[in-house]
């Protein structure tokens, strides 16, 4: 390894990492803030899905309706907490791996961070207060509701851009690095 190889090396190598802190925060960030709006999301579809049962409505009565609005906040802070919890870069789904992180890749990622478990978890309080869940209360793009974050969503779209680029940066100091290292070994 030459010098100048090795230094080219170290070099990309600090921007990848600048570059995948700031990826790492912006997508953290965006996390974040849906998991702290999703109470108030479950809160707002819920009501919409109750003023099309009235009769169930009055049948659980003032009570009734306190316990499953305390029942659907808990689940909504449940899911949000799991969403907090989450570890890696779920905003690097599979439809990002397959055709590059765009904007479009980010809110199908976080729409799937609201699968069949966390919506099973959201609709139970509704089932058990008697409420149909059909059509279902909770679609995961109105949980998910990328239009209330997409500065953000842009935001992180170009931090895993600069990411890509550092990390095609730091395979091409490396493949110069080697091909020093071979022509050193071979005397060239």
């Amino acid at each position: 390894m030459s010098e100048e190889t090795r230094q080219a090396v170290d070099a990309a190598q600090r921007e990848y990492d600048e570059a995948d802190q700031a990826e790492r925060s912006a997508g953290r960030a965006l996390i974040d803030a849906v998991a702290e709006a999703l109470p108030a999301r479950v809160e707002a579809l819920a009501r919409k899905a109750v003023d099309k049962n009235p009769d169930q409505v009055r049948k659980l009565g003032n009570e009734g309706m306190q316990r499953l609005r305390a029942s659907l906040r808990s689940a909504a802070e449940e899911v949000a907490g799991q969403l907090l919890d989450q570890s890696g870069t779920p905003w690097r789904g599979s439809y990002a791996q397959s055709f590059g992180t765009s904007n479009y890749a980010v809110t199908s990622a976080l729409e799937a961070l609201f699968g069949y478990p966390e919506k099973s978890k959201l609709q139970a309080p509704m089932r058990d207060a008697g409420f149909n869940t059909h059509p279902e209360p909770f679609p995961s793009e109105q949980l998910a509701r990328a239009e209330d974050h997409i500065d953000m969503i842009t935001a992180l779209t170009h931090a895993a851009a600069a990411t890509n680029t550092a990390a095609r940066k730091v395979d091409t100091a490396r493949k110069a690095n080697d091909a020093q290292d071979v022509a050193d070994a071979w005397g060239d």
